[in-house]
């Protein structure tokens, strides 16, 4: 009846549908597509994971390498000629009447020797008089690995920090180029230059 009155109306109506139960491909389509879809994020989580870990290490061992820097600089940092030989050893008996007249470092007498009028002093073999003289012999371009040898020695002397190497190399000008290598991939991660704060002080 009601389909008669629905029909008078105008309305058709379509096929009839009869319910049908899965076959048993259907479930195991459903089971691969969510192990396919599993497995894609169990790998995105790995990968982020592994990231976070060289994130982390990589700016961990940044760290170590700054305050190796650090340390490797305040080495450098007392390096003095005023004694008439170059080392990083703090001059001691500092006063008026010797070529060591200051432990300031921040004065340009705690770097080079204050010597008496006509006195001459020895600079890598050449016999110098007056401490203009032996400033200028000191920083001429030719002397620059004898400038320079002791400034790697104390360089060298440090500890390299943990999870790299380090290698230092004498530059033109003064320049101390040093190098921190990763002990765990083999590759570069830092080359830094070092200035000696006696070389600002040659003319």
């Amino acid at each position: 009846m009601a389909t008669q009155s629905l029909m008078k109306r105008g309305v058709r109506l379509g096929p009839r549908r009869w319910a049908r139960g899965f076959t048993i491909l259907e479930p195991l389509v459903l089971i691969v597509l969510l192990g396919i879809a599993a497995a894609g994020s169990a790998a995105l989580l790995i990968s982020a994971n592994r990231s976070g870990n060289l994130t982390r290490d990589f700016t961990n061992q940044d760290t170590q390498i700054d305050a190796n820097l650090d340390l490797v600089r305040g080495a450098v940092a007392g390096f003095t000629c005023c004694s008439g030989t170059c080392t990083t050893t703090a001059p001691t008996g500092v006063s008026a009447t010797t070529p060591c007249v200051t432990t300031d470092r921040s004065d340009d007498r705690f770097y080079f020797p204050q010597l008496s009028t006509g006195a001459t002093i020895t600079v890598n073999g050449v016999n110098v008089v007056g401490q203009p003289a032996a400033v200028e012999e000191w920083c001429k371009p030719a002397n620059n690995t004898f400038f320079m040898t002791p400034v790697k020695n104390a360089a060298d002397a440090v500890a390299a920090s943990a999870g790299s190497t380090r290698t230092s190399a004498i530059l033109a000008d003064k320049v101390l180029q040093v190098t921190f290598t990763s002990t765990a991939t083999g590759q570069v991660t830092r080359v830094e230059n070092v200035v000696p704060p006696m070389a600002y002080f040659c003319p």
